[in-house]
């Protein structure tokens, strides 16, 4: 089979191509709108199989009394409180400029899902604007720099799915420490 080169205004003019917006965009990296319990399901795969995400729920709704499923989620700055419910210190560092991603560098069954570290040992997870405006939370597992920017790779337990957004649509970022690390302050 011959291949055939195209020019750049064949390709404008194909009808083919479907253009998406960044709306689309963002709602096919999210599944849609932002879940109301993306952050319990992240810190049920960052703490393997010591609690689950309703577990996470149902802690969050005896402590505030309210139930985030009804307002839409929670907000990012209970986000800590989560965490500590499952015995993970977090710490906010989105606006720590140098903070050094160390992508999981293991192999086997779910090593995509693998959380990246800190250059202390603290996995990271993230939040960024879903299509509805909302912020949805994810697990970090790597970045990149290219020529047109840098990368945070992340995977979400929300939808099962992998993907990348540029650093700068962030609006999160958080070193989560391992389950124990509450306590302890680290």
């Amino acid at each position: 089979m011959k291949k055939k080169k195209l020019r750049f205004d064949a390709l404008t003019h194909d009808t083919s191509l479907e253009v998406i917006n960044k709306e689309e965009l963002l709602r096919s990296l999210t599944g849609g709108s932002s879940s109301w319990d993306c952050v319990f399901k992240v810190f049920d795969h960052l703490d393997g199989d010591v609690y689950d995400t309703s577990w996470y729920h149902e802690y969050y709704v005896a402590y505030y009394g309210v139930n985030p499923e009804g307002s839409g989620g929670i907000s990012t700055s209970h986000i800590s409180t989560v965490g500590a419910f499952g015995d993970m210190s977090v710490t906010d560092i989105t606006q720590q400029p140098s903070t050094q991603i160390i992508p999981y560098t293991g192999s086997g069954s779910g090593a995509g899902t693998q959380p990246a570290t800190t250059s202390d040992g603290r996995r990271l997870m993230m939040t960024f604007a879903g299509a509805d405006g909302k912020d949805h939370a994810v697990v970090v597992t790597g970045g990149y720099t290219i020529s047109s920017g840098t990368y945070i790779v992340y995977y979400d337990p929300t939808t099962g799915n992998s993907n990348s957004i540029l650093s700068d649509q962030k609006t999160g970022l958080y070193a989560v420490g391992a389950v124990g690390s509450y306590g302890s302050g680290s």
